[in-house]
């Protein structure tokens, strides 16, 4: 079967379909119950678009967010670099550049660190 075959919306519902036929069949078997197969497929065709909807949104947002953060971390990286474009951030960006020297300072004898200061 081609993909022209079957239209993107149902080529899209097959996991569902398959899904659904197995709990109508699990119903029918363990409860008595049946289950119109026109009520299956509308089942299927609204829980595929459902989930196909929520799945849309759900990358866009993450996308997003990465993009975000991608900008967080080029603005971190720049602040550090010069702090004197960011005054509202002087404070933390100086913590930072203290911590960063600790690190450098820091060194690990038999994974024990011993700090050398300088001042």
């Amino acid at each position: 079967m081609e993909k022209q075959d079957l239209d993107r919306e149902l080529r899209e519902a097959i996991p569902w379909m398959l899904w659904e036929i197995w709990k109508a069949r699990n119903s029918s078997m363990y409860a008595a119950k049946t289950n119109s197969p026109h009520f299956v497929v509308a089942t299927v065709l609204e829980e595929a678009k459902e989930w196909l909807q929520q799945n849309a949104l759900s990358q866009q947002g993450h996308s997003q967010r990465n993009q975000r953060q991608a900008m967080d971390c080029r603005a971190a990286i720049d602040a550090l670099a010069t702090p004197e474009k960011y005054p509202k951030y002087r404070f933390q960006i100086i913590k930072i550049q203290q911590v960063i020297r600790v690190m450098r300072e820091t060194k690990f004898v038999d994974g024990v660190s011993t700090v050398q200061r300088t001042w």
